[in-house]
């Protein structure tokens, strides 16, 4: 690939991050007006036409690395595991 092809996919692919991130902030301005909708007709489900969209609440639970690493160090390191991973960026 020539160095006037790769500035070429350069350029492609900061428009098309840009791209994303623009329908990305329009997704999240209607799915906002959406929710605010919903939470004024104080309805978590709603439907129109073929539609539908809910907004439920749910219980996470999630296992606390730091706390339990600050708590049983030894444990942690014994149980740790390293892997390889890869990055691509683009600035």
């Amino acid at each position: 690939m020539t160095s006037l092809e790769m500035l070429s996919k350069f350029e492609q692919l900061k428009l098309i991050r840009a791209e994303r991130e623009s329908l990305e902030a329009q997704e999240a301005a209607l799915i906002d007006e959406l929710k605010a909708e919903m939470l004024s007709r104080g309805v978590d489900e709603i439907r129109v036409g073929i539609h539908q969209a809910k907004w439920t609440k749910y219980t996470v639970s999630r296992f606390d690395t730091r706390g339990f690493r600050a708590n049983h160090e030894d444990l942690y390191k014994e149980y740790q595991v390293s892997s390889e991973a890869s990055r691509f960026t683009l600035k």
